[in-house]
Formats: structure tokens, sequence, C-alpha cells
């Protein structure tokens, strides 16, 4: 898995870097200045939980808060088969600064056209927002949807 990967050669880097720090501190200190700076990344995905399967084709908005009361639209995704928009899609080269941030996800038009439960007529669920803090930057946030026609939740993945 990409990101897995991504995680594990970063955590095997900073082991690197401790141990080259204890044999030589100016050596540690010329590979730390050396690497690129991480930077904070974001993905999501949704689970539609009345089929038991991903969330395909389901739009999502990503906006970041000003602080003065505006919310600035910085990308919008769509899940892939899988439910997934990972980071190329969700925030391509951009970097995510510490700040108040929000996913819309359209789970409207996506129950409408793809849950057959008729005790889910009439409609419910349109938009879902969720906002969460990024306070902790170079690290990667996962935000899972998981969708139902009458409710839904969420929580920081890994």
């Amino acid at each position: 898995e990409y990101m897995g990967t991504t995680l594990h050669m970063s955590a095997a880097r900073a082991r690197a870097a401790r141990l080259l720090s204890h044999i030589d501190p100016m050596a540690a200190e010329t590979a730390a200045a050396a690497s690129p700076p991480k930077r904070t990344t974001l993905s999501t995905h949704v689970l539609d939980q009345s089929n038991g399967r991903p969330a395909a084709g389901v739009r999502v908005e990503l906006s970041r808060h000003d602080g003065n009361g505006i919310w600035t639209l910085l990308t919008t995704a769509t899940t892939n088969k899988d439910g997934r928009c990972g980071v190329p899609e969700l925030t391509g080269d951009m970097e995510l600064t510490p700040g108040e941030y929000q996913l819309v996800f359209h789970a409207g038009a996506y129950l409408l056209d793809n849950v057959r439960i008729e005790t889910a007529k009439p409609q419910f669920l349109d938009l879902v927002p969720i906002r969460f803090l990024i306070t902790d930057p170079g690290t990667h946030f996962h935000v899972p949807l998981l969708l139902s026609p009458f409710g839904y939740a969420t929580y920081r993945g890994s």
C-alpha cells in the first residue's frame, strides 16, 4: 500500500537519524538539513454501511476556514471504486498548514442512486460536513466516513 510504505519509510528514516546522531552529531545535522520537510497530507474513505461496500462516486469538497467566518474551497474530488480519495486526488501538491478544515461529502446524491432500502425514502441526509483541525504539521490525516441512509460516523484514521 502506498501510504503504508511512505509511513514505514518515514519511521525508518527517523530511526536512522537518531542512530546517526549518537555516532556522529555533525553528520546527523547535515542529513536532517538535506531531507525535504514532511508535508501534511489528507485522505478519506467512504463506506456504505447499508450495502456493506465502499461508496464509489461520492463528491468530496475540501475547504479551509480563514478565521474570520469565511470558508475557502481548496479542491473537489470524487471517491474511486474503493470509496477512497487519496493524497494525489484530494490535496495534490497543496501544503496543508495548521488551521481548521472541512470535508463536505455529497452523500445525498450517492444515497439516492445507490440505496435500495424503501425505508430510506424520503431522503434524510444530503451534505455531510466534517470539520477538523490540523495542528501537527508534517503528519498524515485520514478522515473516513461511515455512511448509512439515516446517519453517519467519522473518526481520525491512520
